[in-house]
């Protein structure tokens, strides 16, 4: 009669098999992040939690609503949630560096987390509510497009300038035109 050889494992195998298994399953069904590890997720970040940021600033500031409709004191850049990959030369050289979105709603912000996290950006947060939630929450924002109305009269206005023999000079030059 043939011996059979049987395969034994110890207590210690089969527990690194069955976990092996359970891993790989998970994996394969998408219930874990596994392709992303070491990625950041989005991560919210309050108003008040922002206003407290803002005291002792420490990250870069971003508006990524389109169209502008205003922003939040502080703010470093502006960049269209769906342009950044485009204006990459604007957003922190260091891949691990604080970075803080938002927008008028959350949306985008929210969307432009994500860009960023396949950006290989780590440390990405945006403001839950956008604008909305920080004027809730008592705050203010600006907006930079309304400054011209309150800086310069509607008619515009005439600067008395002495142009002596300037105009004739621009003239020369090519940099008027006078036809």
């Amino acid at each position: 009669m043939k011996n059979k050889k049987s395969l034994r494992f110890s207590f210690w195998q089969t527990i690194a098999f069955v976990l092996a298994g359970i891993l790989l399953i998970w994996g394969m069904r998408g219930l874990g992040n596994l392709g992303n590890l070491g990625k950041s997720t989005a991560v919210e970040i309050s108003a008040k939690d922002l206003k407290s940021a803002l005291e002792k600033k420490d990250f870069t500031f971003i508006n990524v609503h389109t169209p502008y409709e205003g922003e939040i004191e502080k703010t470093d850049v502006f960049i269209a949630y769906d342009k950044l990959e485009e204006n990459k030369d604007k957003l922190p050289k260091n891949k691990t560096a604080k970075i803080i979105l938002y927008c008028q709603t959350g949306k985008m912000s929210k969307d432009a987390v994500k860009k960023l996290v396949d950006l290989g950006f780590t440390n990405v947060s945006h403001l839950k509510g956008g604008m909305e939630s920080w004027k809730k929450a008592g705050n203010k924002t600006f907006n930079v497009e309304e400054l011209k109305k309150l800086v310069l009269p509607e008619g515009g206005f005439a600067a008395p300038v002495k142009w002596g023999n300037l105009g004739p000079i621009l003239v020369s030059l090519g940099v008027i035109d006078l036809e």
